[in-house]
C-alpha cells in the first residue's frame, strides 16, 4: 500500500471516529461507562447520519437536510480535527525499511489522538477527566513503548518499562504539587486531579524529557489563552477553564515533533 492510500484510509478513519464522538452521551462517566445519544439538528432534532467531512459535510454547506437551518459547527470540527490528528500520525513514518516499526507509531498515534481528543473534549463540555480514560491511556503507553522498545532490540525491557513508569508517577506527583500549591496561593482549586492523571498519561507515553515539554507547552498555551480572554473580556478573573485541551497540545506536539525538536527550537528564539 503507498503512502497516498494509506492517507486517504486513515483521514477516513478519523472522521469515522469523530462521527463517534459526536454520538456519545457523556452523562454515565461517573459509573465509568459511555453511553450513545443521536446527535441532533438544535431546531427540529433531526438525527444527523455519519458523515465523512470531505464528501458530505462541506458540500451541503453546514446545512440541515430536513429544516434547512445551520449545523452545529462542532460536529464538522470534531470530525475534521479527529482526521487532521489521525494524518498527521504518518509523519512519524521516518524508517522506511521497518515496517513493524512504521506499523507501531501510526497506529500508536492513532490510539494516543484518539484518547486525548475525548478526553479533551469531555473536560471542555463538563470540566472533568475521566479516570478511568486516563488509566486506559497510561496503560496503552507502557504496552506501546514495550513494543517500540522489543522492535529496537532494546536489552533491558523490564527496565524501559520502569522508565515510563516512574515518569508517569513523577509527572503526576509534580502536577499534584503545582495543584496544592495554586489552592494556597489563589484559595480556590486550580488543577484538578484529572489534570495530574492526564499528565501521568502523557509520562507512560513520552517520558520524563517528554511529558516535561508537553507541560511546559501546555502551560505557556494556556497561560495565553487566559491572557487573551481576559483582555477580551471572554473570560472573568478566576473563572475556571479546561485544562486537558492544552495538556493534549502538548503531548501531542511532542510526540510528533520529539522533545530535542522543541528545546532546539527554544534555544533558537531566545539565542541560547
Amino acid at each position: 500500500m503507498n503512502l497516498i492510500s494509506l492517507a486517504v484510509m486513515i483521514t477516513i478513519a478519523g472522521s469515522f471516529y469523530g462521527n463517534f464522538i459526536n454520538h456519545l452521551d457523556i452523562i454515565c462517566l461517573k459509573k465509568k461507562r459511555l453511553n450513545f445519544k443521536s446527535a441532533k439538528c438544535p431546531k427540529c432534532e433531526n438525527v444527523f447520519r455519519p458523515q465523512i467531512i470531505p464528501l458530505v459535510w462541506l458540500p451541503k454547506k453546514l446545512k440541515c437536510e430536513n429544516c434547512r437551518s445551520t449545523i452545529p459547527s462542532r460536529y464538522p470540527l470534531i470530525e475534521l480535527l479527529c482526521s487532521g490528528l489521525y494524518l498527521s500520525t504518518l509523519l512519524k513514518v521516518t524508517q522506511a525499511s521497518n515496517a513493524p516499526l512504521n506499523i507501531l507509531l501510526v497506529g500508536g498515534g492513532i490510539i494516543l489522538s484518539s484518547i486525548i481528543i475525548l478526553l479533551s473534549i469531555i473536560d471542555i463540555d463538563y470540566l472533568i477527566l475521566p479516570d478511568f480514560l486516563c488509566k486506559i491511556g497510561i496503560i496503552c503507553g507502557f504496552f506501546v513503548n514495550t513494543i517500540y522498545g522489543y522492535l529496537l532490540s532494546v536489552s533491558e525491557l523490564t527496565l524501559l518499562g520502569f522508565k515510563f513508569i516512574i515518569s508517569a508517577l513523577i509527572a503526576f506527583l509534580a502536577m499534584r504539587s503545582l495543584s496544592h500549591l495554586s489552592r494556597k496561593i489563589y484559595k480556590q482549586t486550580v488543577l484538578g486531579i484529572g489534570d495530574a492523571k492526564f499528565a501521568a498519561l502523557g509520562g507512560a507515553w513520552l517520558g520524563l524529557n517528554g511529558i516535561a515539554v508537553s507541560l511546559l507547552i501546555a502551560f505557556l498555551a494556556a497561560g495565553m489563552f487566559s491572557a487573551i480572554g481576559l483582555l477580551s473580556g471572554r473570560l472573568k478573573s478566576r473563572q475556571p477553564f479546561a485544562f486537558g485541551p492544552f495538556i493534549s497540545l502538548g503531548i501531542w506536539g511532542v510526540w510528533i515533533l520529539e522533545p530535542d525538536w522543541w528545546w532546539d527550537s527554544w534555544h533558537s528564539l531566545l539565542g541560547i
